[in-house]
């Protein structure tokens, strides 16, 4: 996981099939656009207990969530979406699984390479 540990600018540049994961989290078309012509911050830090905070800032919001691996937990996106969110670590991916109230599952896998983390949502 000290690979994750620091803080990651994401630079809206180089954000490539961004309207797929912002449609596929529930967000509108407008959202997506904002979003995806933005650059933000995400930073990941340890925290005491054995949990983890995923903080991101998108400029004009943010978001701030702190898990411990495996433990399900209530999660209200930037569109207002409610899901339980469910975070682990496989291999060296970091996954968070996602169930929104209307039962719908998706999935996002982060992993490092580089100096870059490489995102994918399913």
């Amino acid at each position: 996981m000290e690979q994750y540990f620091g803080t990651w600018k994401i630079n809206a540049a180089e954000n490539k099939g961004f309207e797929e994961f912002g449609r596929c989290a529930g967000m509108s078309a407008e959202q997506v656009a904002a979003l995806n012509n933005r650059d933000f911050i995400m930073l990941i830090e340890e925290k005491a207990g054995g949990s983890y905070r995923l903080f991101v800032d998108y400029g004009t919001t943010t978001e701030d969530i702190t898990f411990k691996f495996g433990v399900q937990q209530d999660y209200t996106g930037i569109d207002g979406v409610k899901s339980k969110l469910t975070v682990s670590m496989q291999g060296n991916m970091l996954v968070e699984d996602f169930v929104q109230e209307d039962g719908s599952t998706w999935t996002v896998r982060t992993r490092p390479e580089g100096k870059d983390l490489l995102v994918a949502k399913s």
